[in-house]
């Protein structure tokens, strides 16, 4: 008699030709292969007249066998093909972006600075893309230059960022590179010379606490011989100290004040650069340079209708010495 066993099945785990499949709907075929086993057969049973044909059929039941194995070894090897080939097939164009959308926060469209007299220091003009990141600045800063222009780069894991003379040739490029959760780990910051040679003038290295403040900017200088940095502390959701210091020893501390349950609309997020660490949460109030000479600059505001600052003045304790207005108008 000749019983029909089924083996164990094969399975393909799905998962090995997709990665982006999810363990609970990863697909999974089993293909079952088919045995003879006759297991009556017995030689001394039977007359010897039909040992020949007894041959012949046990080496067709395994020609069988090993025809069907075939079969099914190239049937899985097709169902694997035709799978692979419906993925990608059935697979879209990537629309992933690096950079969530930058929703519900304003985005200052002009800054402009004056003196404590009145008179026109330097502008500067921002465009975004739809998310909300800056994809164009312009400068305007007399005598010193003429309009200069910042255009902005995006790509899963930097932000190339190139300055441009009013010629339009380009002058200098910063190249951001960032880390898992979007922030520059690293900026190399390349200076173009006139006949269109390049070199590396400045490198830094940040870093960042949990939630997305910087805590430390440490720069190297293309010698790569002298470096300086700077360490921030943070409390509140503020930054309340950042110490500058470098090779030789020398440093000096800044500490800051600010308006308690104020709301901070100068942010990076708010000029579409967030990849340059979270802001302060609050306006800040006071900034003090405690070494080695103590130096005070105040700050005041001056509010839309929207509790959005339009207005900041810098004073020092002397108003006509070193004051600076800066006017600020949103999209």
């Amino acid at each position: 008699m000749i019983q029909l066993i089924k083996e164990p099945g094969i399975y393909l785990d799905g998962k090995l030709l997709n990665d982006n499949l999810h363990n609970e709907k990863a697909a999974s075929m089993r293909v079952n292969k088919r045995t003879y086993i006759d297991t009556d057969f017995n030689s001394n049973e039977i007359p010897d007249q039909s040992v020949n044909k007894i041959k012949v059929s046990f080496k067709m039941k395994r020609f069988i066998i090993n025809l069907e194995n075939m079969i099914i070894t190239n049937i899985k090897l097709f169902i694997c093909l035709f799978t692979i080939a419906l993925l990608f097939s059935c697979k879209k164009e990537s629309t992933y972006d690096p950079f969530p959308t930058n929703s519900g926060i304003p985005l200052i469209k002009e800054m402009s600075f004056y003196d404590s007299i009145g008179n026109f220091i330097q502008w500067q003009s921002m465009e975004y893309n739809s998310q909300g990141w800056i994809k164009l600045q312009r400068s305007y800063f007399p005598p010193h230059y003429d309009t200069l222009t910042l255009r902005y780069e995006y790509y899963p894991d930097r932000v190339i960022e190139s300055q441009f003379d009013l010629n339009n040739r380009k002058m200098h490029k910063n190249i951001y590179e960032l880390n898992a959760e979007g922030l520059a780990e690293s900026v190399m910051n390349i200076d173009y010379k006139s006949d269109g040679d390049s070199v590396v003038i400045l490198g830094e290295m940040d870093q960042y606490n949990s939630d997305g403040y910087m805590t430390e900017a440490y720069y190297l200088p293309d010698d790569t011989i002298h470096w300086f940095k700077d360490n921030n502390q943070i409390s509140g959701n503020n930054i309340v100290s950042s110490r500058y210091s470098d090779k030789y020893g020398t440093g000096q501390l800044r500490t800051f004040t600010f308006y308690d349950n104020s709301v901070n609309t100068l942010g990076n997020y708010n000029m579409g650069i967030p990849w340059r660490s979270k802001s302060n949460k609050e306006l800040m109030k006071s900034s003090t340079y405690e070494s080695p000479a103590s130096e005070v600059l105040f700050y005041n505001y001056t509010f839309d209708a929207q509790n959005r600052v339009i207005i900041v003045k810098y004073r020092e304790p002397n108003p006509t010495v070193g004051s600076i207005d800066l006017r600020i108008k949103y999209y």
